[in-house]
């Protein structure tokens, strides 16, 4: 089982989303019959390997293997609980499980990533405590 390494920012996660992607696979002539690559063949993963441009593709295919190019977006939607490697051959590549996928299409992960960090409740009581010695500072600098 993969896990999520995941190395990349909301705003990288988002424009991943909407960016046109290598994947190693081809389709009929006419548009039907898709068929992508698992890597376990050519890269010793459980996992499909898709590529964020040309010259990361050249670094890990091998030549004269069919590439489509489609939205990120629209792969996972294919294909939501497949394991993704992207760029597999890079430093640091990314993964992503279908957890992340599901999160990722249905805007889970970008509505939790833009929720502000609740403080815990240790860290509240300081805030409260905190809040508590300045009031009684300002107490006492009024009747100065």
């Amino acid at each position: 089982m993969m896990h999520s390494n995941n190395t990349m920012s909301v705003a990288e996660l988002q424009a991943l989303l909407e960016s046109t992607v290598h994947v190693l696979g081809d389709m009929d002539a006419d548009g039907s019959n898709l068929r992508i690559q698992n890597g376990r063949q050519n890269f010793g993963i459980s996992a499909i390997p898709f590529f964020s441009n040309q010259q990361q593709l050249l670094q890990s295919a091998n030549v004269g293997q069919s590439v489509l190019l489609m939205s990120t977006k629209k792969l996972f939607e294919l294909m939501p609980s497949a394991h993704f490697v992207l760029n597999p051959h890079s430093i640091p590549q990314q993964e992503f499980s279908p957890e992340l996928i599901q999160q990722l299409l249905d805007g889970r992960y970008f509505a939790a990533a833009a929720k502000p960090v609740q403080p815990k409740p240790v860290q509240q009581e300081v805030q409260r405590m905190g809040a508590r010695f300045k009031s009684m500072l300002g107490l006492r600098k009024n009747k100065n």
